[in-house]
């Protein structure tokens, strides 16, 4: 996201997004939210980043979204660990495996998957 702030795609991408599709991977999926949730993805990704601020994601999404689940890169990102997370925040989060995506149309979500994927806190 930080990338995305200084290059300035995040004030052209409403204007572009107008008649094309956004298509998020891996962290490109995660800033696609209200924010980018840096604490919780730290935790996730045994990320150790010099960012401690929170950054706001593009919120295009009212959810968060950890993709690579079970993904032997990623050992944290398993579903009780992931659990363990979403009793502290209120919020949903989608968790995808590599083989998963989430296609949004007009707010309605829906899993195209071949694979895994849970969902959190989904009220």
């Amino acid at each position: 996201m930080d990338w995305v702030n200084k290059s300035g795609l995040n004030l052209l991408l409403p204007k572009l997004l107008k008649n094309r599709v956004y298509v998020g991977v891996s962290a490109g999926s995660m800033i696609t939210g209200k924010s980018c949730n840096l604490s919780t993805a730290q935790l996730v990704y045994g990320e150790n980043l010099d960012k401690k601020k929170e950054l706001r994601g593009l919120n295009f999404v009212d959810f968060y979204f950890l993709p690579h689940l079970n993904s032997p890169s990623f050992p944290h990102v398993r579903a009780n660990f992931i659990k363990k997370l979403a009793q502290k925040q209120p919020e949903t989060i989608y968790a995808l495996d590599d083989n998963s995506a989430l296609k949004i149309i007009n707010k309605k979500i829906d899993v195209v998957s071949e694979g895994k994927w849970l969902i959190f806190n989904n009220f």
